[in-house]
C-alpha cells in the first residue's frame, strides 16, 4: 500500500504494522488517530493482522472504507506461531483458525469494496498484487519504476 502512494503510518516496525492501531490502544486512541488520518489524507490505511478483533467498534470513524484481506498459508502461520509465541500446535491451529473466520465475517457483514489476497501469490506476482491494489483504491496504477520496487520489497527473505 505504501509503494502506491497510500499512507500508512509513519515511523513503522519492520513488519509495517502500525503501532497506533496495536495492542495497548483503546478504542478512544484509535478513534483519534482515525479522525487526524481522515483530515489529513482522502486514502488511508494500516496493517495489523488481528484488525477484525476491534474493527466492528470503528467501523462508524471509517471514511468509505475498503478492506484488504491477507490469507497466509495455514501451515506455514502455525509453524510461526510456534516459534514466535511459544504455542504449541493445537492452540497455533485454532488461533488461526479463529482468526480467519473473524476475518471472513467481518467482509460478509461489511459488504465493501475488498480484495482477498494470498500472500503466497501476491509474492510470486507482486506487479499483479500491486494493480489490483492500485485498481480497488483508486489510486493510479503503478509505473515501471514502481513495480519493480514493489517486486524487490515483497521478494522473500523478510518478514514484512
Amino acid at each position: 500500500m505504501q509503494r502506491i502512494g497510500i499512507f500508512v503510518g509513519a515511523d513503522l516496525p519492520n513488519n509495517y504494522e502500525d503501532t497506533n492501531f496495536g495492542p495497548g490502544k483503546s478504542m478512544a486512541d484509535m478513534r483519534a488517530t482515525i479522525a487526524a488520518r481522515n483530515a489529513d489524507h482522502t486514502i488511508w490505511g494500516w496493517k495489523f493482522p488481528a484488525a477484525a478483533n476491534y474493527l466492528e467498534h470503528l467501523h462508524i470513524n471509517l471514511r468509505n472504507p475498503y478492506l484488504v484481506v491477507v490469507f497466509r498459508d495455514a501451515a506455514a502461520t502455525m509453524k510461526a506461531h510456534v516459534r514466535w509465541h511459544n504455542r504449541d500446535i493445537q492452540r497455533a491451529a485454532h488461533e488461526f483458525l479463529m482468526q480467519q473466520q473473524k476475518n471472513w465475517f467481518l467482509l460478509e457483514r461489511w459488504r465493501v469494496p475488498t480484495l482477498l489476497i494470498s500472500y503466497e501469490k501476491a509474492v510470486l506476482a507482486p506487479m499483479m498484487f500491486a494493480r489490483q491494489l492500485a485498481q480497488l483504491t483508486g489510486m493510479p496504477e503503478p509505473g515501471e519504476s514502481t513495480l519493480s520496487e514493489i517486486e524487490e520489497f515483497l521478494a522473500p527473505g523478510s518478514y514484512k
